[in-house]
């Protein structure tokens, strides 16, 4: 993922945001019943470079899923922003996975970034019919907007948002900084989401630190993690992260979705691991760490 960024990191404050009052108050009120469920993945799993290292050697690319599901219990789906699959494709990836495994795939660019949400029923019903054959293995889905979508633009996110299946779980990602810079813009379109029962989703990236806002709208997170080649600095972040999901746990948070982004496919696997080690040791979750040759 190249948004956010830097070649150099040694100027970046990389200090964590306290709790969002807004965010305390809505896990509080969640009134969960069952055990926080977390999932943790990566952003692909159609790399030769797992080959060797989290694949058995000589691992055809049509066996790829298949170990990837084995290794991790979710994927960042981000295919489908440039195409739909089929139905059959669908299915035949839901019969691939285990049952506990979840599927969190991007809305296509034709709904976010070429049409900017104006006139997009015809692709989100397609997008929708299609990825209900996922059945229970969709997790959450994801609407990344472009950096140029301001918050001028945000009626016409509500009335996105007001059409948009029920069924199927989704969280939105805000890039203009502008969304950050105005507290009311901020707070207005969070408002409409938690309204709506819409997620964030919260990205930790050395180049945008206001995009690690800490604001749910759901008893959900969805979190993507941006490493910088397994530099000690990406440790330490991922521990902040261990322990502020545990405090979002201890507040009744229902779901996370943790996707680790590495400058190459196997940072991300380490690194992945070590967050997924460190989230048992400060609760009491146990998670299956991948084998890593």
């Amino acid at each position: 993922m190249d948004f956010g960024k830097l070649i150099d990191i040694t100027t970046v404050d990389f200090s964590f945001p306290e709790n969002d009052p807004s965010t305390i108050s809505l896990l509080s009120a969640s009134g969960r019943k069952t055990p926080t469920e977390v999932y943790v993945g990566c952003p692909v799993w159609g790399d030769e470079a797992y080959i060797g290292k989290i694949y058995p050697p000589k691992t055809r690319p049509a066996q790829f899923l298949h170990y990837y599901s084995r290794q991790f219990n979710t994927i960042e789906l981000n295919s489908t922003f440039y195409n739909i699959p089929t139905e059959q494709t669908v299915k035949r990836w839901k019969d691939t996975v285990p049952e506990d495994f979840r599927f969190c795939p991007k809305l296509p660019g034709e709904i976010s970034h070429n049409r900017s949400l104006h006139q997009v029923q015809d692709v989100v019903e397609v997008f929708a019919r299609h990825m209900r054959h996922f059945g229970h293995r969709l997790g959450t889905g994801f609407l990344q907007l472009p950096a140029t979508f301001a918050p001028h633009r945000s009626g016409r996110l509500e009335d996105f948002v007001k059409y948009f299946p029920a069924d199927i779980p989704l969280a939105i990602e805000f890039r203009d900084p502008e969304f950050f810079r105005s507290q009311a813009a901020r707070e207005a379109v969070f408002g409409v989401l938690e309204e709506h029962r819409i997620g964030t989703v919260i990205t930790d990236v050395a180049g945008r630190r206001d995009v690690l806002h800490q604001r749910l709208t759901t008893p959900r997170a969805t979190i993507r993690f941006v490493g910088n080649n397994v530099d000690p600095i990406d440790l330490d972040r991922l521990e902040a992260w261990a322990d502020r999901i545990r405090s979002w746990m201890d507040l009744g948070i229902e779901q996370v979705f943790f996707f680790v982004h590495g400058p190459e496919v196997v940072a991300s696997v380490y690194l992945a691991d070590y967050f997924i080690e460190q989230l048992n040791r400060v609760t009491s979750l146990d998670l299956k760490r991948p084998v890593i040759s």
